[in-house]
């Protein structure tokens, strides 16, 4: 499995989503299978059931995929790495990439989102606090790619490179 971590606007589902048709190979979203299995958006779930619900709900998803012996790309939630059991149960069923995105680019890839819950409670410098709260999480990775002012092409090319040099086996082509 390869993982893909970052904060909200990074590009985790894009690049995810890139990935996975050049690899050929499922891609898994842990929020839309959080709103599968509860039956409402990742808005919803944080208004009716909190955070912490919402929390749990992402580990458990996590740790269903964690046990499937398939290569595929898992996009995750800005969220999931903040706690060090998902992080190890990443680290043991495949790789972390982090997708460095500096904040003043997530502002503006962000300004007129209105989906994402935390950016709805979090704005101007308390976005920037949840941002440095979350680096150490986000840096505790397999690798790191900086995506600022990168193409989607430009970011799956990295990250393809990178994998021919440390997971040759995944890379049929």
């Amino acid at each position: 499995m390869i993982y893909m971590t970052g904060f909200m606007g990074a590009g985790k589902t894009t690049v995810g989503t890139a990935l996975s048709k050049k690899l050929n190979v499922h891609v898994y979203d842990t929020d839309m299978m959080v709103e599968r299995d509860q039956n409402k958006s990742v808005q919803d779930v944080f208004r009716d059931e909190g955070e912490a619900f919402f929390r749990s709900c992402e580990t458990h998803v996590l740790k269903k995929l964690a046990t499937r012996k398939e290569n595929a790309i898992v996009t995750t939630g800005g969220g999931i790495v903040m706690s060090p059991d998902n992080r190890a149960l990443m680290k043991a069923s495949g790789s972390i990439i982090f997708l460095y995105c500096d904040i003043k680019t997530v502002k503006s890839r962000l300004v007129n989102d209105r989906t994402r819950p935390l950016l709805q409670k979090f704005q101007g410098t308390e976005l920037d606090h949840l941002y440095k709260k979350r680096m150490a999480a986000y840096l505790d990775a397999t690798h790191v790619i900086n995506v600022t002012a990168k193409s989607v092409e430009t970011v799956v090319f990295e990250i393809l490179s990178l994998m021919y040099q440390t997971s040759p086996d995944w890379i049929s082509c």
